[in-house]
């Protein structure tokens, strides 16, 4: 997977090089990554790498756009019920003291469509946007359940959120860079709920009892850089 990552970051670098840079153009990539989670350690985190193809309507001024953007992210939950150790080797107190609910690693893979409206601070500097992002996507990974019954569980599920976000866009000789802070509704608890293990007692279903919390994944700071591309 690694090799994969540095492969996609080596042809990102080699379009940044080889790509035309023309104010007029209509069309630009927008290669990134971004931060997606709770925001607080003890919540869903996640970080990822984006690429997308951003269209422009207009022939001069850049006010409105859409982009098609995908993105592919890694999450991880871990409910703070472990002992852990910090840099000395010294054992530390679980955050959490009480009893395990769910931990899970996954990969989410996710395809969307994102409108954004800019509104130039300073002519062809500096603009401040708001954005849109409708997506669909999968998520994939290793689940554990510590309630009754305990289970480690693989399975792939559909995903859709929506997030919207504001942000600044800097244009200067050298290129485009662009950051944005959001809120998303991207939230994994109904797939992990609708997967829980079951007991089958005499040919009856059991149904899992355990705590699952809500794992929302709710803030998303992305950062990308934008290369246009004249066709």
């Amino acid at each position: 997977m690694k090799t994969n990552i540095l492969r996609i970051l080596f042809l990102v670098s080699i379009l940044s090089l080889s790509a035309t840079m023309g104010a007029q153009s209509r069309f630009a990539l927008t290669p990134g990554g971004y931060y997606q989670g709770g925001g607080f350690s003890d919540e869903v985190q996640g970080m990822g790498f984006m690429m997308g193809l951003e269209y422009y309507p207009g022939k001069t001024k850049r006010i409105f756009s859409v982009e098609l953007r995908s993105r592919f992210g890694f999450y991880d939950y871990d409910d703070g019920t472990n002992w852990t150790e910090d840099r000395d080797g010294t054992p530390k107190p679980p955050r959490n003291p009480g009893p395990p609910s769910v931990k899970f690693r996954l990969f989410c893979p996710e395809l969307g469509v994102v409108p954004k409206a800019r509104w130039w601070v300073f002519e062809d500097e500096l603009a401040l946007f708001v954005e849109t992002e409708f997506s669909a996507g999968l998520m994939t990974g290793r689940f554990g359940y510590y309630g009754e019954p305990t289970a480690i569980k693989s399975f792939t599920d559909f995903v859709a959120s929506a997030k919207g976000g504001i942000g600044l866009e800097y244009v200067d000789e050298k290129g485009t860079l662009v950051a944005s802070l959001g809120a998303s509704s991207l939230n994994f608890s109904r797939s992990v709920r609708k997967h829980a293990p079951q007991k089958n007692i005499a040919g009856i279903r059991e149904p899992y009892v355990g705590h699952i919390p809500k794992l929302f994944a709710a803030v998303c700071v992305n950062v990308t850089i934008r290369i246009p591309l004249r066709w």
